[in-house]
């Protein structure tokens, strides 16, 4: 009989390569790999703008006008934000050209117009940030009665964020 026999053989062969592939227990070793990685904060500032609309020097009321920036940091920064006096500074304010002719206003943290952006660099403390997008919203006021010329007038002003 063929079969039997070389069932046997096979059968036999097979406990020989278990043996042989699998062979005597190998001692185990072991190691730690320490995974390590550092987030430096950083923000990232996005222009914005301040539309005052039309102004006339005959209204008894001042111009008012609303605008915004937005920034965005690392989660848990400490920063400082500030906006620059313009390109066109008058003494201590700011003022939008038209050529030679200059038009005053003041850019306010608040709606009320009682916290005024400084000029002078003074900075609005940011604590912890959260890692979202944040708009801050900037208003401006034109004082009225102030006798400029007709024409397009603008200013640029610089925003800067600090990371403390």
């Amino acid at each position: 009989m063929l079969f039997p026999s070389n069932f046997r053989l096979i059968k036999g062969g097979l406990a020989f390569a278990l043996v042989a592939v699998t062979g005597p227990a190998a001692l185990a070793q072991t190691a730690e790999l320490s995974v390590t990685a550092q987030i430096e904060a950083s923000c990232v500032v996005n222009a914005g703008s301040l539309d005052f609309g039309p102004y006339t020097s005959t209204d008894l009321d001042p111009t008012e006008g609303e605008g915004s920036f937005s920034y965005q940091c690392t989660s848990g920064s400490d920063i400082t934000l500030s906006l620059g006096p313009g390109q066109n500074p008058q003494g201590e304010g700011r003022a939008m050209a038209s050529g030679a002719a200059r038009l005053r206003y003041n850019l306010y943290q608040d709606v009320g117009h009682d916290q005024e952006w400084a000029t002078d660099g003074a900075a609005v403390i940011v604590e912890d940030t959260p890692s979202t997008l944040q708009t801050v919203d900037v208003y401006g006021l034109i004082e009225a009665g102030q006798e400029s010329p007709a024409g397009s007038y603008s200013d640029s002003v610089t925003i800067t964020l600090n990371i403390n």
